[in-house]
């Protein structure tokens, strides 16, 4: 029955990549009419070679399965469901694979992203497959399986497969290529634009471990790293882009924080989901950990060696997607929050320079661009935190109450209702002791800037003992009220540490006056 369920699968999630294909190879069609294929560069020899093996691949698997297909229909009068997805999918991964090697070629641009994903899929499936059958036979050994039979073609195919899995991987044909067009002569601030694509063409893989940051780390070890071995942001990622993002928001909408969410929507969805799986797949261990327990002690009968092999499967497989979504999430959040910082500094400065003389004062300006302009970045941080929050209670609550029962559970959500309102006058007493820190360097910055102005007639009348005791009178202000605010920082750091092991001790002191076994 699972090797059926698993079959049906299998060929639902051949057929959606074939409908995959499909869109690809009309939309290409769609660009090529309309804009026009542009050949900028000759290819690069070694590159065409590779690209070229590549899509001979594509094409000696597509013939072996369509030889395949042939065959069965000859001697057994049957053709099944599954050889003419395979065959279908692979002609158009062949067909994807040709139209989009002139771009490989000529471009600084891989192969695309839906391609790169066949062929690691492939490579998977053939790989798990092969090597139970392996296994099974070699060795005499019971294993079950749940993936159907591998026959020749799949043989025949894996090497392929692992050729085509390895070209998913980004390669130093770009760099090779950027080399070759680079111009002999350059000034001494013009940085190389053969370093401008350590990110934007880095590869699937280089992405997700952040593989485009090892030349940098190399170069570290060596020698002290200078600002021309920094390789230069990206186009999109540069202040000025940002800026002109939010300019054009903001004349679409009608006020600045919806200006901000029209401007960073797209990002911030993508590291919304990032979120997501990444709290998904942290609870995953927990609320399995007692089938994997029972599993150990033999106390389920039923069970075989297939059972554990599928819980630790799932064990590692959502480690390691935890590890990589956690910190795909955290630099998207980063990148968000930079980008988001860069443009409104930008916005305030020109308005600034527009309005100098009947804007806003100087320490206004400077609080602005330091403080809330850092503060409005650093909300992109936290911003998920809003329903990431109920999300990570329920999940907690639902493993409560599948290991140890209804009472534990609402011991737990009691006592993190509790924490809550503990930290709630807590962060209102932040808040309140930050404003009127603001409103005191503000104080400070003004009189500091107007006495430096006024200096010589300080000086000429002897005024420098008077004012520097008020310039004195006003940072002990600022450091009171900062001493608050760290009091305060602190009583939260408190709570926010301890409110861990206060649940817990909730949780089990029930366990334990109810007599409930752990």
């Amino acid at each position: 029955m699972e090797s059926v369920i698993i079959d049906i699968s299998l060929e639902i999630l051949i057929l959606t990549f074939a409908i995959a294909f499909l869109k690809w190879v009309l939309q290409n069609f769609w660009r090529q009419r309309r804009e026009g294929d542009i050949n900028e560069h000759g290819p690069v020899r070694g590159c065409r070679v590779f690209t070229m093996i590549t899509v001979l691949s594509n094409v000696i698997i597509s013939i072996v399965y369509l030889d395949f297909g042939l065959y069965e229909y000859w001697n057994h009068r049957i053709i099944t469901i599954k050889s003419v997805l395979l065959f279908m999918t692979w002609a158009l991964a062949t067909l994807v694979a040709v139209l989009s090697k002139n771009r490989t070629l000529n471009g600084n641009k891989r192969w695309p992203l839906i391609l790169i994903l066949w062929w690691v899929f492939s490579f998977i499936v053939d790989l798990v497959s092969l090597t139970i059958y392996t296994i099974t036979h070699l060795k005499s050994i019971d294993f079950p399986s749940p993936f159907p039979e591998p026959n020749i073609v799949d043989f025949a195919s894996f090497p392929f497969a692992i050729l085509l899995c390895f070209n998913a991987f980004p390669t130093s044909c770009t760099r090779k290529h950027s080399d070759i067009v680079e111009p002999l002569l350059q000034k001494e601030n013009e940085t190389s634009l053969g370093d401008d694509g350590a990110f934007t063409n880095a590869g699937i893989w280089s992405q997700l471990t952040f593989q485009w940051l090892d030349p940098i780390f190399k170069r570290g070890r060596v020698q002290k790293l200078e600002l021309p071995h920094i390789p230069p942001i990206p186009q999109s990622e540069t202040a000025e882009n940002a800026s002109l993002l939010l300019e054009e928001s903001l004349r679409k909408a009608s006020s600045l924080p919806k200006a901000i969410a029209c401007a960073i929507w797209k990002p911030l969805f993508m590291n919304a989901a990032l979120a997501g799986v990444n709290t998904i797949a942290s609870n995953t261990g927990p609320l399995l950990i007692t089938n994997f327990v029972n599993f150990l002690l033999g106390k389920e009968d039923d069970s075989g060696t297939h059972y554990g092999l599928i819980l630790a499967l799932i064990f590692f497989f959502a480690k390691t997607v935890e590890s990589l979504t956690q910190r795909q999430w955290y630099f998207g959040a980063q990148r968000i929050g930079i980008q988001l910082r860069a443009a409104l500094m930008v916005l305030i400065y020109r308005k600034s320079i527009s309005t100098k003389y009947v804007g806003l004062s100087n320490g206004k300006i400077i609080n602005l661009i330091n403080v809330d302009a850092e503060r409005i970045g650093d909300f992109c941080w936290h911003i998920h935190g809003v329903w990431l929050l109920p999300v990570q209670v329920i999940l907690a609550l639902i493993v409560l109450y599948r290991n140890l029962g209804a009472a534990p559970s609402f011991a737990a959500l009691f006592a993190t209702l509790l924490v809550l309102l503990c930290n709630t006058p807590l962060v209102k007493m932040q808040k309140r002791l930050h404003s009127k820190i603001m409103e005191a360097k503000d104080s400070r910055i003004k009189v500091t800037v107007e006495t430096l102005k006024s200096m010589r007639i300080l000086k000429l009348h002897s005024w420098e003992p008077s004012f520097l005791k008020k310039l004195l009178h006003l940072r002990e202000t600022e450091r009171s009220w900062l001493k608050k605010y760290l009091y305060s920082s602190s009583a939260v750091a408190f709570l926010y540490w301890a409110s861990p092991t206060f649940v817990s001790v909730v949780t089990f002191g029930v366990c334990i006056v109810l007599k409930i076994p752990l």
